[in-house]
């Protein structure tokens, strides 16, 4: 065959004549390009294990981080005890989220501080149970345990992504604890 002719041939004559051009010409199949199920069903394989690892420890991340809402809430509540004692002589008796100022109350078992009793993200709820002078040793019974000090709690919310972490409190020596079993303050804020 000449240059010309060889070049003017159809596709179907040089699939049919085998060759074109001294050139042997095979039946090669072009492949389709794509992946098999088989390799798609490795990668399904191989993501779902690394979800596996890596879940478990992303939740265990954030539960911690979230811990953080509580110890916020805490110290500033702390905070607002203390300029509250600076204020009125003693220490507030309850967490009011409704009143618009502080009010010292006539005496020590009336007073009200105000302040958001839920944790900034609203994981947790705050509180202020009467004591009965277990914050300082001195304290005697009945009120005067809001003369010497004060215990704020940080209680997970009930249904919260929290539940289950324990509860957090703080007192009027700035002693901070963790109950990690939602029992016995046993841990300190900083304990994993």
């Amino acid at each position: 065959m000449d240059v010309v002719t060889c070049h003017l041939l159809r596709l179907e004559e040089v699939v049919f004549l085998g060759s074109v051009c001294g050139e042997r010409i095979g039946m090669k199949q072009k492949r389709i390009s794509g992946f098999t199920l088989v390799e798609l069903m490795i990668v399904v394989v191989i993501m779902s294990v690394l979800a596996a690892i890596a879940y478990p420890s992303y939740t265990k991340f954030t539960t911690q981080s979230r811990r953080s809402d509580a110890q916020i809430a805490l110290t500033h509540v702390a905070a607002l005890q203390e300029k509250f004692f600076s204020d009125c002589g003693w220490y507030a008796k309850t967490l009011n989220s409704t009143l618009n100022s502080r009010a010292c109350g006539a005496n020590k078992d009336s007073g009200v501080l105000e302040t958001a009793t839920d944790s900034p993200d609203r994981h947790y709820t705050l509180t202020s149970p009467v004591t009965k002078g277990n914050i300082i040793g001195n304290c005697t019974g009945g009120s005067a345990e809001y003369t010497c000090g004060y215990i704020l709690i940080a209680t997970p919310k009930a249904g919260g992504r929290q539940v289950g972490d324990g509860s957090f409190r703080i007192d009027a020596l700035g002693t901070k604890q963790w109950a990690k079993d939602g029992i016995n303050y046993n841990y300190k804020w900083t304990d994993k």
